[in-house]
């Protein structure tokens, strides 16, 4: 069984650009003598996806060219790199995977389990036609395959528009050169889920679906420096999810989900930064800063629409409050049509490509690894102490909680909800959650902490809001009405949500788990 690293970017195009990728002078002439492939996949799991689930992907494909047909059995895992897999590929005669072709290969003991080996069957299949070419760039030789088809799992089925880039030869800095060409010049998205992660997804009804938040692979002998690569991962995937589900039958949790990914990112971004020292980081925090603005912006609008101003206008109470909602959902629904055309921009898919190849080879790396050879800092010791300080700081804050100011309180809600999200990282690493249970009780208190003071702080945010609203409704002095009446009204339940965040915090001071 042929053993290799495969090394390969994938890029995601609308149907509508293939022909600019056609067309480009980068591709075109190269295109044009592309040789020609019928390409057909059957992807093998368990009923429960246990391969997935481990990062583990089986197929048997077909190849169908000018000489004939060949059937090959492959079998991928994911290595410490988003950019690179381990592969495994044997050529096969029969319909069914051939276990026996992985007795040499790491994974001979995985697949030896009776759970496992006898439980495989075919969940979903792969067609595309595929046009590949090599190129050759600074020294490496790089394969281009544009793939076209169809992704199809049971009665569910999915178009397929991608292009790969697979170093065949030489160094990873020409491929991620060519990269950087590709994305500067050719309308193509960076997209870290496969091709079997898509089938899969597909396959359980997920697809398009707004993405539930993905647990970062974290084990206690990591390095921070690791540890942090497996947490950007992991909200980059989210993100990249959550983008494709905007065009999905939910873009209201898409953008929920998407805000939420990128918040992650940057509460990492913040326990993670004395190791993010390099030139670069300024520049791509700035860019995540800007993506989660346009993200929150939609958010907030879908908030109001569905939490003040329809319900307004359903109660009929008010007057002039349907027209206000009709004109404040014109307006949420003109936002999402300016954030699909800000996450299309060259800026926002360069972020991707940028953001992802900064993670596995960003000169940060160097500084990092400096930092825990002077400090001998082990991932416990080195997160424990950020978490116990962020905490305690929330539990000095939280003792005044009924003298604090809106403003203050707000500080103290992001500051909670920061070490919510930094906490949950490493929920599965006994070192760091040494007391799981208590742990646990801590992430609940801090949730709690965030939600009342958030809803506190939603009269405050409202009323800004309708005052920054006002000018756009010039004209229509019913809606004008309503907003003025809407911004008057206080929170009946204050009271409560105070209680709640006093109870919250005073849960917070009695789980000393850091």
């Amino acid at each position: 069984m042929g053993s290799e690293t495969e090394i390969e970017l994938k890029f995601l195009f609308a149907p509508d650009d293939l022909a600019v990728l056609e067309q480009s002078s980068l591709i075109a002439s190269s295109l044009a003598e592309a040789e020609h492939q019928r390409l057909k996949a059957i992807y093998f799991d368990t009923p429960e996806g246990k391969l997935w689930k481990q990062g583990i992907g089986l197929r048997i494909r077909d190849c169908a060219r000018r000489d004939g047909v060949q059937r090959i059995q492959t079998l991928k895992c994911q290595l410490s790199s988003d950019l690179e897999r381990g592969e495994w590929e044997s050529p096969l005669t029969g319909d069914t995977p051939d276990l026996t072709l992985f007795d040499q290969t790491p994974l001979a003991d995985f697949f030896a389990k009776p759970k496992i080996g006898d439980s495989l069957t075919a969940i979903f299949t792969v067609a595309v036609e595929r046009r590949s070419f090599l190129l050759h760039n600074e020294g490496a030789t790089i394969e281009v395959a544009l793939d076209i088809g169809q992704i199809i799992a049971g009665s569910q089925s999915s178009s397929v528009h991608e292009l790969e880039l697979e170093l065949k030869a030489g160094e990873p800095a020409g491929l991620l050169d060519l990269a950087r060409k590709f994305q500067a010049h050719l309308p193509l998205s960076y997209s870290p889920v496969s091709k079997a992660e898509h089938g899969h997804m597909l396959a359980l009804g997920r697809w398009a679906l707004p993405p539930k938040s993905t647990n970062p692979r974290l084990t206690e002998d990591m390095s921070a420096t690791a540890a942090f690569q497996s947490i950007a991962r992991a909200c980059l995937h989210d993100y990249t999810l959550s983008l494709i589900a905007l065009e999905g039958p939910d873009p209201i949790e898409a953008v929920h989900k998407g805000r939420v990914a990128l918040r992650r990112l940057r509460a990492a971004f913040s326990l993670f930064k004395p190791l993010l020292a390099d030139e670069t980081f300024p520049r791509l925090a700035n860019e995540v800063r800007w993506i989660a603005r346009r993200f929150g912006e939609a958010r907030d609008r879908d908030v109001l629409q569905t939490g003040l101003f329809n319900p307004a206008a359903e109660a009929g109470k008010i007057p002039g409050s349907h027209l206000l909602a009709e004109l404040m959902e014109q307006a949420r629904i003109a936002d999402y049509f300016a954030l699909a055309k800000d996450i299309r921009t060259a800026r926002a898919r360069s972020f991707l490509l940028d953001f992802s190849l900064w993670i596995e080879q960003g000169a940060w790396q160097h500084h990092a690894s400096q930092q825990a050879a002077e400090n001998g800092a082990s991932l416990e010791n080195f997160v424990r102490p950020a978490l116990r300080e962020r905490r305690r700081k929330i539990v000095r804050r939280g003792r005044t909680l009924v003298k604090l100011t809106p403003e203050a309180r707000h500080r103290l809600r992001i500051a909670a909800k920061k070490l919510r999200y930094m906490a949950d990282f490493f929920l599965d690493v006994p070192s760091i959650a040494r007391n799981r249970p208590s742990y646990k009780i801590m992430l609940e208190a801090l949730e709690k902490l965030q939600a009342s003071l958030g809803e506190l702080h939603d009269q405050d945010f409202k009323t800004a809001f309708l005052e920054a609203e006002w000018p756009k409704l010039s004209g229509h002095d019913a809606a004008l009405f309503a907003a003025g009446r809407l911004s008057a009204e206080g929170c009946d339940d204050e009271e409560m949500l105070l209680n709640e965040a006093l109870e919250a915090h005073a849960t917070l001071v009695k789980t000393k788990v850091l």
